[in-house]
């Protein structure tokens, strides 16, 4: 019975993020950097259930997505919209494409 609880913690963490976003200019204006922080940090910074369930399958190297220098665009795309693993998939109305746009670009260092 933990993926209800998954889900709320989700929920929250999105809900969060959207907020934090509509609070901050620079996350809403196309920011890489701050659009990450604002959608995706709350789960992928350092001891967010993504970046830890990142560390037990990929190790801790690997876990911290805005330190890979790796990562391919269309996979991550890939893994945002259609999600993977415990990470459910992200409509455009939770991340946009514009957004999704930036923040794929931040983190594959096309900036």
């Amino acid at each position: 019975m933990a993926e209800p609880r998954y889900a709320l913690v989700f929920s929250v963490a999105l809900a969060l993020s959207g907020l934090a976003a509509a609070a901050d200019p620079a996350a809403s204006g196309g920011n890489g950097e701050a659009l990450f922080a604002a959608r995706c940090g709350a789960c992928h910074f350092e001891e967010g259930m993504g970046s830890n369930v990142l560390a037990k399958r990929l190790g801790p190297e690997r876990a911290l997505l805005a330190q890979r220098d790796d990562l391919n665009a269309e996979y991550v795309r890939l893994v945002v919209r259609r999600g993977m693993g415990m990470m459910p998939f992200l409509t455009r109305v939770d991340v946009p494409d514009a957004e999704l746009e930036a923040i794929t670009g931040w983190l594959t260092r096309q900036r």
